[in-house]
């Protein structure tokens, strides 16, 4: 999915990997007391923490690090603080592994913020619901992310399978790109009858969780919370992924969909890179479209329901956010600097806010750091010196006539 690549691409641009974060001599740190947080961490499975202010730059100082696993790491992207730990040892009271967390004010100069000490623990365990299963079917489940290696057995075998990770879709709103992850474990339902599956860490071995699996021929239907379904034409979700409303879908079943007048919707197959072709429902009019939805299973062809599509026209600020999206990977890089100095509204008039006339919105500006950037009311960003710890970014927020807005940051070269 876009969003998401475009998301990891600017984490993975900020990711620092390290198993203790030293300080830098030249820059101050201040002594005050912080907020203590406890928190439990286990042997076996990641723990991943995030916080702090958007568009604040973040530094980390770890105490007992034998305490903590190797792949243990810090990130410092536009969102604030985000870290991932896992145990490698169980602590003891008197000796634990904590992470102090501080907050840039200046490029020289942080202040702690947050410090998180850890309890570590042997194995976490995890409570599943007992299921009832499609023949033929997955029903998506959540465990934790084990670091650790599992094995799965059954009271009864060839009934239901363990599926570790399978395409899940996880919203039917969809535009140029399916929201979907395949990283996500499920059940598949094999033949009718009923078994229990446990799961198993391996070595040392522990009993993780157990539940019980009923396999049976279910007949698919729409999603209760998608029996109306808004899309809001202007944003970047302007479209729907049929299978994406089916409850108890097929692993190997087609679905499509039909409305009564095509000149309300498109209804055709779709694919993009990140997912396999499915079927989407665009609608081509402001209103209510019924659509009715189809399975196709081994030849025979049956009606699923039917949904209300709720096509509405967003605001201003929708239209934009969704530009913001499709242009650059959704980046905003700054205009090269001369002498010191970038034209940032002139870039993003051109890039975002052509459509509309000057009198229709207003932008304001903000720096985090006007040690290194700063900017005035007219858009003019002045670089003051290289930053050597923060992140370079200029925030802007677009204010419409029509009452709505959105903010989004800018990278410099």
């Amino acid at each position: 999915m876009k969003n998401r690549r475009i998301i990891m691409t600017m984490l993975l641009s900020f990711l620092i990997v390290l198993s203790a974060v030293p300080f830098s001599s030249s820059i101050s740190a201040s002594t005050e007391s912080v907020p203590v947080i406890n928190k439990t961490i286990y042997l076996n499975s990641e723990f991943t923490l995030y916080g702090g202010k958007f568009g604040k730059t973040y530094d980390y100082e770890v105490e007992n690090a034998e305490y903590l696993d190797d792949d243990t790491y810090y990130s410092d992207g536009d969102d604030g603080y985000y870290f991932t730990v896992s145990g490698a040892k169980v602590t003891t009271d008197d000796k634990k592994p904590a992470v102090t967390v501080y907050e840039y004010k200046s490029d020289t100069k942080k202040v702690k913020y947050k410090k998180f000490v850890f309890t570590v623990k042997k194995a976490k365990k995890f409570k599943q619901k007992n299921l009832t299963v499609r023949k033929g079917g997955i029903k998506p489940i959540k465990i934790p992310d084990y670091t650790k290696s599992i094995k799965i057995t059954y009271s009864k075998k060839g009934i239901a399978k363990f599926i570790r990770r399978y395409g899940y879709i996880k919203s039917p709103r969809v535009g140029y790109y399916l929201d979907s992850e395949n990283d996500r474990s499920g059940i598949k339902g094999l033949k009718k009858g009923t078994t229990r599956i446990t799961i198993w860490q391996k070595s040392p071995k522990i009993k993780l969780g157990s539940f019980k699996v009923k396999v049976k021929n279910i007949k698919p239907r729409i999603k209760k919370k998608y029996k109306t379904l808004k899309i809001n034409m202007s944003s970047y979700d302007f479209a729907v992924a049929v299978e994406g409303v089916v409850e108890n879908p097929l692993l190997k079943a087609k679905y499509t969909a039909s409305v009564a007048d095509k000149k309300e919707a498109d209804t055709t197959w779709w694919s993009d890179d990140n997912h396999d072709e499915f079927f989407r429902v665009l609608p081509r009019k402001i209103g209510k479209i019924k659509v009715t939805v189809y399975e196709t299973y081994k030849g025979k062809k049956r009606t699923v329901g039917t949904f209300i599509l709720k096509a509405v026209k967003g605001k201003a600020a929708d239209h934009v956010k969704w530009l913001i999206f499709i242009t650059d990977d959704g980046i905003c890089y700054m205009p090269k600097f001369k002498n010191n100095k970038c034209n940032l509204k002139e870039k993003i008039v051109d890039y975002y806010l052509s459509d509309y006339k000057s009198t229709d919105y207003k932008i304001t500006y903000k720096s985090y750091y006007p040690d290194v950037l700063s900017v005035d009311k007219k858009g003019i960003v002045t670089r003051h010196k290289k930053s050597k710890n923060i992140m370079e970014h200029i925030f802007f927020t677009i204010k419409f006539k029509d009452g709505s807005q959105c903010t989004h940051f800018t990278y410099s070269y």
